[in-house]
């Protein structure tokens, strides 16, 4: 429960992102308040359960009119998840499935829309839901390879993020050697002057001197 309350909270932060109406605004702050109150209150959690569900869907309508297909992969996947822990929650209007069979339906779509724009992050978050809810309705072996699907995808980024790092301590590495033997040169280029300078003033002083003793 504790899960799904925090889900509806992040949900309500993205939702003000894509609400331009003050009164909405308003209502949408009231609203996280009220998620941190409700605690057991069964009535009052179903009825922002509904709320979300309400959020969800608008927000996927605005990123599909946008063609923002990482949205619309991110907006489906939330909503997949959202029938997986409330799966009493109505079906929109034309769709016959509910429940369970609908959260499948719109993570299947979420990942479906990631793997093609090759969203690697939102792939491991599908399938982790995914496994979530196979699990919950006892079809082990899906949930199985979904969860593998998903530690792969978690291996892969961890790996990404690893080499990136390395890439960066390379540069810096690099950047601080060149910065060493650029440091090296000007000394090497100061030192050469003072002592040019001070071959001068010798070749100086001993032309005065046997200019006097002349």
């Amino acid at each position: 429960m504790k899960q799904l309350i925090l889900s509806i909270a992040l949900l309500l932060l993205c939702s003000q992102t894509i609400v331009q109406s003050r009164d909405t605004a308003h209502r949408v702050s009231t609203l996280r308040n009220d998620l941190k109150t409700a605690k057991a209150d069964t009535t009052k959690i179903n009825a922002l359960n509904a709320l979300a569900w309400k959020y969800y869907f608008k927000a996927l309508k605005i990123d599909e009119e946008l063609g923002n297909k990482n949205g619309i992969a991110t907006k489906l996947g939330n909503i997949g998840a959202l029938y997986t822990e409330v799966p009493s929650l109505p079906s929109q209007e034309g769709q016959e499935k509910k429940g369970y069979a609908l959260a499948e339906d719109f993570l299947i779509q979420a990942l479906a829309i990631s793997d093609s724009i090759g969203a690697l992050s939102l792939q491991k978050s599908h399938h982790e839901k995914l496994s979530e809810l196979y699990k919950k309705i006892g079809d082990y072996k899906k949930a199985y390879q979904h969860y593998e699907q998903y530690s792969k995808a978690k291996d892969t980024i961890f790996n990404e993020e690893k080499s990136k790092e390395i890439g960066r301590l390379e540069a810096g590495f690099e950047f601080e050697k060149q910065m060493l033997e650029k440091e090296k040169k000007n000394e090497k280029k100061q030192a050469l002057a003072k002592a040019e300078l001070k071959r001068q003033r010798f070749a100086i002083y001993s032309t005065g001197n046997t200019a006097t003793n002349r």
